[in-house]
Protein backbone atom coordinates (compact mmCIF):
# COMPACT_ATOMS: atom_id res chain seq x y z
CA UNK A 1 0.00 0.00 0.00
CA UNK A 2 2.67 2.29 0.72
CA UNK A 3 4.69 1.64 -2.60
CA UNK A 4 1.14 2.70 -4.69
CA UNK A 5 0.42 5.64 -2.35
CA UNK A 6 4.28 6.43 -3.16
CA UNK A 7 3.57 6.06 -7.01
CA UNK A 8 0.00 8.33 -6.54
CA UNK A 9 2.24 10.99 -4.43
CA UNK A 10 3.64 12.06 -8.35
CA UNK A 11 1.16 13.38 -9.28
CA UNK A 12 0.67 17.10 -8.41
CA UNK A 13 3.65 19.40 -9.92
CA UNK A 14 5.36 16.15 -11.83
CA UNK A 15 2.43 14.49 -13.37
CA UNK A 16 0.57 17.87 -14.53
CA UNK A 17 3.67 19.27 -15.85
CA UNK A 18 3.14 18.40 -19.04
CA UNK A 19 -0.37 17.58 -20.98
CA UNK A 20 -1.25 13.94 -21.50
CA UNK A 21 -0.39 12.67 -24.86
CA UNK A 22 -2.92 11.85 -27.04
CA UNK A 23 -2.85 8.42 -29.21
CA UNK A 24 -0.90 9.92 -32.33
CA UNK A 25 1.36 11.98 -30.09
CA UNK A 26 2.25 8.27 -27.98
CA UNK A 27 2.98 6.39 -31.01
CA UNK A 28 5.10 9.03 -32.46
CA UNK A 29 6.94 8.73 -29.17
CA UNK A 30 7.01 5.42 -28.77
CA UNK A 31 8.40 5.12 -33.12
CA UNK A 32 10.68 7.61 -31.82
CA UNK A 33 12.35 5.35 -29.09
CA UNK A 34 12.85 2.69 -31.42
CA UNK A 35 14.48 3.91 -33.90
CA UNK A 36 16.78 5.74 -31.40
CA UNK A 37 17.48 2.28 -29.69
CA UNK A 38 18.02 0.65 -33.50
CA UNK A 39 20.37 3.03 -34.60
CA UNK A 40 22.34 2.68 -30.89
CA UNK A 41 22.38 -1.16 -31.67
CA UNK A 42 23.90 -0.28 -35.42
CA UNK A 43 26.42 2.03 -33.85
CA UNK A 44 27.63 -1.35 -31.41
CA UNK A 45 27.61 -3.32 -34.57
CA UNK A 46 29.99 -0.84 -36.27
CA UNK A 47 31.91 0.29 -33.21
CA UNK A 48 33.24 -3.46 -33.00
CA UNK A 49 35.54 -4.18 -35.70
CA UNK A 50 36.26 -0.04 -36.11
CA UNK A 51 37.36 -0.23 -32.27
CA UNK A 52 39.98 -3.32 -32.87
CA UNK A 53 41.31 -1.90 -36.14
CA UNK A 54 42.62 0.72 -33.91
CA UNK A 55 43.97 -1.57 -31.73
CA UNK A 56 45.29 -3.45 -33.99
CA UNK A 57 48.79 -2.56 -32.87
CA UNK A 58 48.13 -3.54 -29.18
CA UNK A 59 49.84 -6.71 -27.87
CA UNK A 60 50.37 -7.80 -23.89
CA UNK A 61 52.14 -5.52 -21.68
CA UNK A 62 53.23 -5.27 -18.37
CA UNK A 63 50.17 -5.85 -16.24
CA UNK A 64 48.66 -8.47 -18.46
CA UNK A 65 52.18 -10.58 -17.81
CA UNK A 66 50.82 -11.02 -14.67
CA UNK A 67 47.52 -13.12 -15.13
CA UNK A 68 49.10 -14.53 -18.26
CA UNK A 69 52.21 -15.82 -16.50
CA UNK A 70 52.15 -15.98 -13.02
CA UNK A 71 48.96 -16.77 -11.84
CA UNK A 72 47.14 -20.44 -11.85
CA UNK A 73 43.27 -21.45 -11.74
CA UNK A 74 44.62 -24.60 -9.54
CA UNK A 75 46.34 -22.39 -7.14
CA UNK A 76 43.76 -20.62 -4.23
CA UNK A 77 46.49 -18.44 -3.76
CA UNK A 78 46.78 -17.32 -7.42
CA UNK A 79 43.30 -16.83 -7.29
CA UNK A 80 42.68 -14.00 -4.61
CA UNK A 81 45.95 -12.77 -4.02
CA UNK A 82 46.10 -8.88 -4.72
CA UNK A 83 46.92 -7.36 -7.89
CA UNK A 84 48.07 -4.39 -6.43
CA UNK A 85 45.60 -3.67 -4.55
CA UNK A 86 43.05 -4.73 -6.07
CA UNK A 87 41.14 -8.22 -5.53
CA UNK A 88 41.12 -9.81 -9.50
CA UNK A 89 39.74 -13.01 -9.15
CA UNK A 90 37.40 -12.97 -12.11
CA UNK A 91 40.22 -11.77 -14.61
CA UNK A 92 42.60 -13.67 -13.60
CA UNK A 93 40.19 -16.83 -14.33
CA UNK A 94 39.22 -15.07 -17.77
CA UNK A 95 42.91 -14.85 -18.87
CA UNK A 96 43.64 -18.16 -17.91
CA UNK A 97 41.32 -18.85 -20.30
CA UNK A 98 42.10 -17.48 -22.88
CA UNK A 99 45.68 -17.69 -22.33
CA UNK A 100 45.07 -21.78 -22.47
CA UNK A 101 42.70 -21.78 -25.78
CA UNK A 102 44.95 -18.96 -27.80
CA UNK A 103 48.56 -18.64 -26.02
CA UNK A 104 50.06 -15.39 -27.23
CA UNK A 105 49.47 -16.09 -30.84
CA UNK A 106 47.64 -12.93 -30.77
CA UNK A 107 46.12 -10.37 -28.63
CA UNK A 108 42.73 -9.88 -30.32
CA UNK A 109 40.68 -12.60 -28.54
CA UNK A 110 41.75 -10.60 -24.98
CA UNK A 111 40.82 -7.22 -26.79
CA UNK A 112 37.34 -8.77 -27.66
CA UNK A 113 36.48 -9.77 -24.44
CA UNK A 114 37.51 -5.92 -22.91
CA UNK A 115 35.51 -4.24 -26.22
CA UNK A 116 32.56 -6.68 -25.08
CA UNK A 117 32.64 -5.70 -21.36
CA UNK A 118 33.34 -1.66 -22.95
CA UNK A 119 30.34 -2.19 -25.31
CA UNK A 120 27.49 -3.56 -22.60
CA UNK A 121 29.05 -1.06 -20.46
CA UNK A 122 27.84 1.86 -22.60
CA UNK A 123 24.52 0.34 -23.37
CA UNK A 124 24.11 -0.10 -19.40
CA UNK A 125 24.85 3.60 -19.18
CA UNK A 126 22.30 4.56 -21.66
CA UNK A 127 19.75 2.60 -19.88
CA UNK A 128 20.27 4.59 -16.73
CA UNK A 129 19.68 7.37 -18.87
CA UNK A 130 16.46 6.24 -19.76
CA UNK A 131 14.88 5.78 -16.93
CA UNK A 132 16.29 9.02 -15.47
CA UNK A 133 13.65 10.71 -17.85
CA UNK A 134 16.16 11.50 -20.93
CA UNK A 135 14.86 11.40 -24.40
CA UNK A 136 15.67 8.24 -26.71
CA UNK A 137 18.05 10.30 -29.35
CA UNK A 138 19.62 12.16 -25.94
CA UNK A 139 20.55 8.82 -24.68
CA UNK A 140 21.70 7.60 -27.63
CA UNK A 141 24.23 10.85 -28.52
CA UNK A 142 25.37 10.21 -25.03
CA UNK A 143 26.39 6.04 -25.13
CA UNK A 144 27.53 6.81 -28.65
CA UNK A 145 30.17 9.35 -27.03
CA UNK A 146 30.97 6.58 -24.64
CA UNK A 147 30.93 4.06 -27.14
CA UNK A 148 34.10 5.94 -28.81
CA UNK A 149 35.28 7.44 -25.92
CA UNK A 150 38.96 7.63 -27.13
CA UNK A 151 40.22 10.23 -23.99
CA UNK A 152 39.65 6.55 -21.72
CA UNK A 153 41.50 4.30 -24.48
CA UNK A 154 43.26 2.01 -22.04
CA UNK A 155 39.90 1.17 -20.71
CA UNK A 156 38.87 0.82 -24.10
CA UNK A 157 41.50 -1.12 -26.23
CA UNK A 158 44.05 -2.66 -23.74
CA UNK A 159 42.49 -5.69 -22.80
CA UNK A 160 43.72 -6.17 -19.19
CA UNK A 161 42.66 -2.54 -17.88
CA UNK A 162 38.73 -3.51 -20.09
CA UNK A 163 38.76 -7.26 -18.55
CA UNK A 164 39.20 -5.40 -14.63
CA UNK A 165 37.99 -1.84 -14.25
CA UNK A 166 35.68 -2.15 -17.11
CA UNK A 167 34.27 -5.29 -15.93
CA UNK A 168 34.29 -4.13 -12.57
CA UNK A 169 31.20 -0.73 -13.90
CA UNK A 170 29.40 -3.72 -15.91
CA UNK A 171 28.84 -5.13 -12.91
CA UNK A 172 28.60 -2.48 -10.70
CA UNK A 173 25.99 -0.40 -13.16
CA UNK A 174 24.09 -3.79 -12.91
CA UNK A 175 23.67 -3.45 -9.52
CA UNK A 176 22.73 -0.49 -9.89
CA UNK A 177 20.35 -0.95 -12.20
CA UNK A 178 18.67 -4.58 -10.45
CA UNK A 179 18.61 -2.70 -7.21
CA UNK A 180 16.51 0.20 -8.66
CA UNK A 181 12.77 -0.17 -8.57
CA UNK A 182 10.26 0.25 -5.34
CA UNK A 183 8.58 -2.15 -3.04
CA UNK A 184 9.93 -5.01 -0.97
CA UNK A 185 13.18 -7.14 -1.59
CA UNK A 186 13.17 -9.55 -4.43
CA UNK A 187 14.77 -11.41 -6.64
CA UNK A 188 16.32 -8.54 -8.43
CA UNK A 189 18.16 -7.82 -5.10
CA UNK A 190 19.43 -10.73 -5.00
CA UNK A 191 20.82 -10.84 -8.51
CA UNK A 192 21.83 -7.25 -7.99
CA UNK A 193 24.14 -8.73 -4.76
CA UNK A 194 25.64 -11.32 -7.20
CA UNK A 195 26.58 -8.76 -9.43
CA UNK A 196 27.98 -6.58 -6.12
CA UNK A 197 30.40 -9.64 -5.63
CA UNK A 198 31.15 -10.23 -9.43
CA UNK A 199 32.41 -6.64 -9.02
CA UNK A 200 34.34 -7.13 -5.77
CA UNK A 201 36.19 -9.95 -7.80
CA UNK A 202 37.30 -8.35 -10.31
CA UNK A 203 39.09 -4.18 -8.99
CA UNK A 204 38.97 -1.74 -6.52
CA UNK A 205 37.14 0.30 -8.54
CA UNK A 206 33.52 -2.00 -6.95
CA UNK A 207 34.50 -0.47 -3.39
CA UNK A 208 32.87 3.05 -5.33
CA UNK A 209 30.45 1.55 -7.22
CA UNK A 210 28.67 -0.74 -4.10
CA UNK A 211 29.31 3.40 -2.28
CA UNK A 212 26.65 4.33 -5.43
CA UNK A 213 24.30 2.06 -5.11
CA UNK A 214 23.92 2.11 -1.11
CA UNK A 215 23.36 5.65 -1.72
CA UNK A 216 20.96 5.04 -4.59
CA UNK A 217 18.85 2.66 -2.66
CA UNK A 218 19.05 4.72 0.80
CA UNK A 219 17.58 7.40 -1.03
CA UNK A 220 14.95 5.67 -2.92
CA UNK A 221 14.25 2.72 -0.90
CA UNK A 222 15.46 3.56 2.30
CA UNK A 223 18.05 2.60 4.92
CA UNK A 224 17.43 -1.20 5.58
CA UNK A 225 17.46 -1.95 2.13
CA UNK A 226 20.44 0.31 1.38
CA UNK A 227 22.35 -1.73 4.17
CA UNK A 228 21.07 -5.17 2.69
CA UNK A 229 23.01 -4.29 -1.09
CA UNK A 230 26.19 -3.07 1.09
CA UNK A 231 26.83 -4.42 4.35
CA UNK A 232 27.27 -8.10 2.91
CA UNK A 233 29.65 -6.57 0.50
CA UNK A 234 31.71 -5.00 2.87
CA UNK A 235 31.77 -8.15 4.85
CA UNK A 236 33.18 -10.01 2.25
CA UNK A 237 35.33 -7.74 1.29
CA UNK A 238 36.66 -7.52 4.73
CA UNK A 239 37.04 -11.02 4.79
CA UNK A 240 39.41 -10.80 2.02
CA UNK A 241 41.79 -8.03 2.87
CA UNK A 242 42.02 -9.86 6.48
CA UNK A 243 43.03 -13.12 4.52
CA UNK A 244 45.16 -11.65 1.99
CA UNK A 245 44.00 -8.71 1.05
CA UNK A 246 46.46 -6.56 3.07
CA UNK A 247 49.45 -7.60 1.36
CA UNK A 248 48.67 -5.46 -1.76
CA UNK A 249 47.89 -2.64 0.87
CA UNK A 250 51.00 -2.94 2.55
CA UNK A 251 52.49 -1.63 -0.26
CA UNK A 252 51.17 1.46 -1.36
CA UNK A 253 52.47 4.48 -0.42
CA UNK A 254 49.58 6.84 1.17
CA UNK A 255 49.45 10.13 0.14
CA UNK A 256 49.00 13.44 2.28
CA UNK A 257 45.66 15.56 2.11
CA UNK A 258 47.51 17.91 -0.22
CA UNK A 259 48.93 15.44 -2.22
CA UNK A 260 45.75 13.43 -2.52
CA UNK A 261 43.81 16.97 -2.78
CA UNK A 262 46.67 17.83 -5.99
CA UNK A 263 45.41 14.51 -7.86
CA UNK A 264 41.72 14.65 -7.03
CA UNK A 265 42.03 18.51 -9.10
CA UNK A 266 43.95 17.23 -11.89
CA UNK A 267 42.15 14.19 -12.74
CA UNK A 268 39.04 16.23 -12.64
CA UNK A 269 40.05 18.70 -15.13
CA UNK A 270 41.56 15.82 -17.18
CA UNK A 271 38.01 14.51 -17.14
CA UNK A 272 35.91 16.96 -17.90
CA UNK A 273 38.53 17.97 -20.75
CA UNK A 274 38.51 14.56 -21.99
CA UNK A 275 34.81 14.38 -22.89
CA UNK A 276 34.82 17.89 -24.30
CA UNK A 277 38.41 17.10 -25.95
CA UNK A 278 39.54 21.30 -25.17
CA UNK A 279 39.99 22.61 -21.54
CA UNK A 280 38.29 25.38 -22.10
CA UNK A 281 34.85 23.16 -23.26
CA UNK A 282 35.74 21.34 -19.77
CA UNK A 283 33.99 24.51 -18.03
CA UNK A 284 31.55 24.16 -20.33
CA UNK A 285 30.46 20.77 -19.66
CA UNK A 286 30.97 21.42 -15.84
CA UNK A 287 28.70 24.39 -16.04
CA UNK A 288 26.45 22.69 -18.40
CA UNK A 289 25.62 19.96 -16.12
CA UNK A 290 25.07 22.52 -13.38
CA UNK A 291 22.61 24.35 -14.98
CA UNK A 292 20.67 21.06 -16.52
CA UNK A 293 20.69 19.30 -13.13
CA UNK A 294 19.40 22.33 -11.34
CA UNK A 295 16.48 22.95 -14.04
CA UNK A 296 15.64 19.77 -14.02
CA UNK A 297 15.44 19.02 -10.50
CA UNK A 298 14.93 22.19 -8.73
CA UNK A 299 10.89 22.46 -8.47
CA UNK A 300 10.40 18.20 -8.00
CA UNK A 301 8.81 16.49 -5.83
CA UNK A 302 10.59 14.62 -3.57
CA UNK A 303 9.04 11.31 -4.51
CA UNK A 304 10.11 12.34 -8.21
CA UNK A 305 13.33 12.85 -6.79
CA UNK A 306 13.50 9.19 -5.20
CA UNK A 307 12.41 7.77 -8.40
CA UNK A 308 14.50 9.33 -11.17
CA UNK A 309 17.19 10.66 -9.85
CA UNK A 310 18.73 8.73 -7.28
CA UNK A 311 20.53 6.77 -9.48
CA UNK A 312 21.82 9.84 -11.67
CA UNK A 313 22.97 11.56 -8.32
CA UNK A 314 24.44 8.68 -6.95
CA UNK A 315 26.84 7.67 -9.90
CA UNK A 316 27.68 11.67 -10.23
CA UNK A 317 28.48 11.72 -6.53
CA UNK A 318 30.38 8.16 -6.91
CA UNK A 319 32.50 9.76 -9.91
CA UNK A 320 34.29 12.36 -7.48
CA UNK A 321 34.25 9.92 -4.75
CA UNK A 322 36.40 7.31 -6.96
CA UNK A 323 38.78 10.03 -7.49
CA UNK A 324 39.06 11.16 -3.90
CA UNK A 325 39.47 7.23 -2.71
CA UNK A 326 42.22 6.63 -5.45
CA UNK A 327 44.31 10.02 -4.43
CA UNK A 328 44.97 8.94 -0.87
CA UNK A 329 47.60 6.32 -2.43
CA UNK A 330 48.42 7.69 -6.14
CA UNK A 331 50.41 10.24 -7.63
CA UNK A 332 49.61 13.58 -8.83
CA UNK A 333 51.78 12.56 -11.71
CA UNK A 334 49.37 10.12 -12.92
CA UNK A 335 45.99 11.65 -12.32
CA UNK A 336 45.15 12.13 -16.20
CA UNK A 337 45.88 8.08 -16.66
CA UNK A 338 43.21 7.14 -19.02
CA UNK A 339 41.74 4.86 -16.93
CA UNK A 340 40.93 7.32 -14.23
CA UNK A 341 39.54 9.77 -17.13
CA UNK A 342 37.16 6.72 -18.44
CA UNK A 343 35.77 5.82 -14.60
CA UNK A 344 35.13 9.68 -13.83
CA UNK A 345 33.29 9.69 -17.95
CA UNK A 346 31.22 6.97 -17.41
CA UNK A 347 29.99 7.84 -13.92
CA UNK A 348 29.30 11.32 -15.46
CA UNK A 349 27.82 10.47 -18.24
CA UNK A 350 23.83 10.34 -17.31
CA UNK A 351 23.83 13.60 -15.74
CA UNK A 352 25.46 15.05 -18.22
CA UNK A 353 22.72 13.33 -20.64
CA UNK A 354 19.63 14.52 -18.25
CA UNK A 355 21.63 18.15 -18.19
CA UNK A 356 22.01 18.49 -21.74
CA UNK A 357 18.02 16.94 -22.65
CA UNK A 358 16.70 19.18 -20.31
CA UNK A 359 18.60 22.34 -21.17
CA UNK A 360 17.21 21.48 -24.95
CA UNK A 361 14.00 21.06 -23.37
CA UNK A 362 13.95 24.29 -21.92
CA UNK A 363 15.52 26.50 -24.74
CA UNK A 364 14.90 25.39 -28.72
CA UNK A 365 17.57 27.85 -29.63
CA UNK A 366 20.12 25.77 -27.60
CA UNK A 367 19.59 22.36 -29.18
CA UNK A 368 22.11 23.02 -32.32
CA UNK A 369 24.98 24.18 -29.84
CA UNK A 370 24.69 20.84 -27.48
CA UNK A 371 24.15 18.66 -30.59
CA UNK A 372 27.04 20.77 -31.81
CA UNK A 373 28.98 19.52 -28.62
CA UNK A 374 28.45 15.91 -28.54
CA UNK A 375 29.33 15.66 -31.93
CA UNK A 376 32.46 17.88 -31.41
CA UNK A 377 33.03 15.75 -28.21
CA UNK A 378 32.88 12.59 -30.50
CA UNK A 379 34.88 13.22 -33.14
CA UNK A 380 37.74 14.42 -31.09
CA UNK A 381 37.68 11.19 -28.84
CA UNK A 382 37.57 9.47 -31.98
CA UNK A 383 40.81 10.88 -32.97
CA UNK A 384 41.96 10.43 -29.71
CA UNK A 385 42.47 6.43 -30.60
CA UNK A 386 45.20 7.62 -32.95
CA UNK A 387 48.76 7.08 -31.67
CA UNK A 388 52.47 7.81 -33.46
CA UNK A 389 53.89 5.78 -35.55
CA UNK A 390 56.98 5.77 -33.36
CA UNK A 391 54.97 3.98 -30.39
CA UNK A 392 53.16 1.44 -33.10
CA UNK A 393 56.73 0.49 -34.00
CA UNK A 394 58.34 0.14 -30.52
CA UNK A 395 54.99 -1.92 -29.90
CA UNK A 396 55.99 -4.53 -32.37
CA UNK A 397 59.26 -4.54 -31.85
CA UNK A 398 58.53 -5.52 -28.60
CA UNK A 399 56.37 -8.17 -29.24
CA UNK A 400 59.20 -9.71 -31.44
CA UNK A 401 61.86 -9.47 -28.85
CA UNK A 402 59.90 -11.01 -26.61
CA UNK A 403 59.17 -14.05 -28.56
CA UNK A 404 62.03 -14.32 -29.70
CA UNK A 405 63.86 -14.55 -25.99
CA UNK A 406 63.05 -18.34 -25.16
CA UNK A 407 64.63 -19.74 -28.70
CA UNK A 408 67.65 -17.65 -28.15
CA UNK A 409 70.50 -20.53 -27.96
CA UNK A 410 71.79 -19.14 -25.06
CA UNK A 411 68.19 -19.65 -23.43
CA UNK A 412 68.75 -23.04 -22.06
CA UNK A 413 71.93 -21.64 -19.84
CA UNK A 414 70.74 -19.03 -17.94
CA UNK A 415 68.52 -19.44 -14.54
CA UNK A 416 64.57 -20.61 -14.99
CA UNK A 417 63.64 -18.11 -13.03
CA UNK A 418 65.83 -15.11 -14.62
CA UNK A 419 63.19 -12.13 -15.52
CA UNK A 420 64.79 -11.40 -18.84
CA UNK A 421 62.71 -7.87 -18.72
CA UNK A 422 61.86 -6.47 -15.64
CA UNK A 423 60.40 -3.11 -16.95
CA UNK A 424 57.61 -4.33 -19.03
CA UNK A 425 57.18 -7.58 -18.14
CA UNK A 426 58.33 -8.42 -14.50
CA UNK A 427 56.13 -10.99 -13.70
CA UNK A 428 57.65 -13.17 -17.16
CA UNK A 429 60.23 -16.01 -16.39
CA UNK A 430 62.46 -17.16 -19.22
CA UNK A 431 61.52 -20.85 -17.93
CA UNK A 432 58.12 -19.89 -18.57
CA UNK A 433 58.70 -18.73 -21.81
CA UNK A 434 59.91 -21.44 -23.15
CA UNK A 435 57.48 -23.77 -21.66
CA UNK A 436 54.97 -21.56 -23.67
CA UNK A 437 57.22 -22.40 -26.89
CA UNK A 438 56.62 -26.42 -25.64
CA UNK A 439 53.09 -26.34 -25.84
CA UNK A 440 52.64 -24.56 -28.94
CA UNK A 441 51.03 -21.19 -27.30
CA UNK A 442 54.10 -18.81 -27.77
CA UNK A 443 54.42 -18.62 -31.48
CA UNK A 444 57.38 -17.98 -34.04
CA UNK A 445 59.03 -14.11 -33.56
CA UNK A 446 58.63 -13.78 -37.47
CA UNK A 447 61.60 -13.08 -39.65
CA UNK A 448 64.85 -11.52 -37.35
CA UNK A 449 68.19 -10.74 -38.36
CA UNK A 450 71.73 -11.88 -36.94
CA UNK A 451 72.23 -8.59 -34.82
CA UNK A 452 68.58 -8.57 -33.37
CA UNK A 453 69.82 -12.17 -32.19
CA UNK A 454 73.40 -11.01 -31.01
CA UNK A 455 71.48 -8.35 -28.75
CA UNK A 456 68.77 -10.42 -27.21
CA UNK A 457 71.66 -12.81 -25.91
CA UNK A 458 73.40 -9.67 -24.63
CA UNK A 459 70.41 -8.83 -23.05
CA UNK A 460 69.04 -11.83 -21.54
CA UNK A 461 72.46 -12.94 -20.64
CA UNK A 462 73.99 -9.55 -19.02
CA UNK A 463 71.13 -7.90 -16.55
CA UNK A 464 71.80 -5.38 -13.75
CA UNK A 465 71.49 -6.31 -10.48
CA UNK A 466 71.32 -5.36 -6.65
CA UNK A 467 72.42 -7.51 -4.59
CA UNK A 468 75.59 -9.24 -5.74
CA UNK A 469 78.98 -8.97 -4.33
CA UNK A 470 81.87 -10.68 -5.74
CA UNK A 471 84.96 -10.96 -3.52
CA UNK A 472 87.53 -10.08 -6.01
CA UNK A 473 87.58 -7.76 -9.26
CA UNK A 474 90.51 -6.42 -11.20
CA UNK A 475 90.29 -2.92 -12.43
CA UNK A 476 90.98 -2.20 -16.24
CA UNK A 477 90.46 1.27 -17.99
CA UNK A 478 89.05 2.30 -21.49
CA UNK A 479 87.43 0.06 -23.79
CA UNK A 480 88.40 -3.76 -23.19
CA UNK A 481 87.44 -6.98 -24.90
CA UNK A 482 86.58 -9.34 -22.16
CA UNK A 483 84.69 -12.84 -21.25
CA UNK A 484 82.68 -13.18 -18.18
CA UNK A 485 82.04 -16.26 -16.73
CA UNK A 486 78.19 -17.49 -15.37
CA UNK A 487 78.65 -15.31 -12.25
CA UNK A 488 80.91 -13.00 -13.25
CA UNK A 489 80.55 -9.34 -13.09
CA UNK A 490 80.98 -5.99 -14.10
CA UNK A 491 81.46 -3.29 -11.46
CA UNK A 492 81.86 0.44 -12.07
CA UNK A 493 81.34 4.16 -10.93
CA UNK A 494 78.73 4.99 -13.55
CA UNK A 495 77.51 4.00 -17.05
CA UNK A 496 78.92 1.25 -19.57
CA UNK A 497 78.51 0.30 -22.84
CA UNK A 498 78.91 -3.10 -23.59
CA UNK A 499 78.72 -4.69 -27.34
CA UNK A 500 78.07 -8.91 -28.12
CA UNK A 501 80.07 -10.67 -31.12
CA UNK A 502 78.37 -13.97 -31.07
CA UNK A 503 79.87 -17.72 -31.68
CA UNK A 504 78.65 -16.85 -35.48
CA UNK A 505 80.89 -13.70 -35.72
CA UNK A 506 77.14 -11.45 -35.27
CA UNK A 507 77.73 -8.24 -33.53
CA UNK A 508 74.70 -6.63 -31.67
CA UNK A 509 73.89 -3.26 -31.00
CA UNK A 510 75.83 -1.40 -27.90
CA UNK A 511 73.84 -1.69 -24.58
CA UNK A 512 74.25 1.03 -21.94
CA UNK A 513 74.08 -0.26 -18.34
CA UNK A 514 74.21 2.22 -15.24
CA UNK A 515 76.18 0.37 -13.59
CA UNK A 516 77.45 1.78 -9.86
CA UNK A 517 79.11 0.10 -6.66
CA UNK A 518 75.65 -1.27 -5.71
CA UNK A 519 74.80 -2.64 -8.79
CA UNK A 520 76.77 -5.11 -10.67
CA UNK A 521 75.99 -5.97 -14.40
CA UNK A 522 76.06 -9.52 -14.00
CA UNK A 523 76.44 -12.83 -16.82
CA UNK A 524 74.04 -15.28 -16.11
CA UNK A 525 75.17 -17.46 -18.76
CA UNK A 526 79.18 -17.64 -20.07
CA UNK A 527 79.42 -14.70 -22.36
CA UNK A 528 82.79 -14.57 -24.87
CA UNK A 529 83.05 -12.06 -27.22
CA UNK A 530 82.01 -8.58 -24.89
CA UNK A 531 83.38 -5.55 -25.50
CA UNK A 532 83.41 -3.44 -22.20
CA UNK A 533 83.80 1.03 -23.00
CA UNK A 534 82.87 3.22 -19.42
CA UNK A 535 80.85 5.95 -20.64
CA UNK A 536 82.71 8.06 -17.93
CA UNK A 537 85.90 9.99 -18.82
CA UNK A 538 88.57 8.33 -16.38
CA UNK A 539 86.47 5.65 -14.75
CA UNK A 540 88.08 2.43 -13.75
CA UNK A 541 86.00 -1.10 -14.41
CA UNK A 542 86.07 -3.54 -12.23
CA UNK A 543 85.84 -7.24 -13.74
CA UNK A 544 84.63 -9.58 -10.79
CA UNK A 545 85.03 -13.20 -11.04
CA UNK A 546 82.00 -15.26 -9.00
CA UNK A 547 85.15 -16.31 -6.65
CA UNK A 548 81.94 -17.99 -4.67
CA UNK A 549 79.96 -15.19 -3.94
CA UNK A 550 76.04 -15.82 -4.57
CA UNK A 551 74.24 -14.87 -7.54
CA UNK A 552 71.01 -13.54 -6.68
CA UNK A 553 68.20 -13.95 -9.58
CA UNK A 554 66.48 -10.69 -10.03
CA UNK A 555 62.94 -11.18 -9.50
CA UNK A 556 59.60 -9.32 -10.64
CA UNK A 557 57.07 -7.49 -8.05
Amino acid sequence: MRVGLRALSLTARDATRVEAPTDDERERRDLSARLAAVAFILVLIVALPVLLNLGRHRWFRYDDWDFVSSRSVTSVRDLFEPHNVHWTTLPVVTYRGLWRTFGLQTYVPYQLVGLAFHLLLASLVRLVMRRAGVRPWTATAAAVLLVFFGAGEQSVLWAFTAITLTLTLVFGVTHLLLADHDGPTDRRDWLGLVAGLAGLMSSGVAITMTIVVGLAVLVRRGWRIAALHTLPLAAVFGVWYVAIGNEGFSQQERQGAAEAWGFFRTAVGAAYTGIARAPALGWVVGGLIALGLWLAWHDRTRAYLRQRAAPTAAMLAGAFLFLLIAGTSRSEAIATETRYVYVVATLTMPALALAADTVMCKWRAATALVALLFVASTIGNIRDFDRSETLDEFERAYRQQMLRLPRLPIASEVPRDLHPDLGLAPWVTIGWLRDGVASGRIPEPGPTDAEAVATAELRLALVRTLQHTPVHCDPVSGPVDVRLPAGGSIKAPGPVRVTYTSASGAQSQPVEYEASVARHVVAYADMEGLRVEPLRAGAIVGLCDRDGAPVPTPVGP
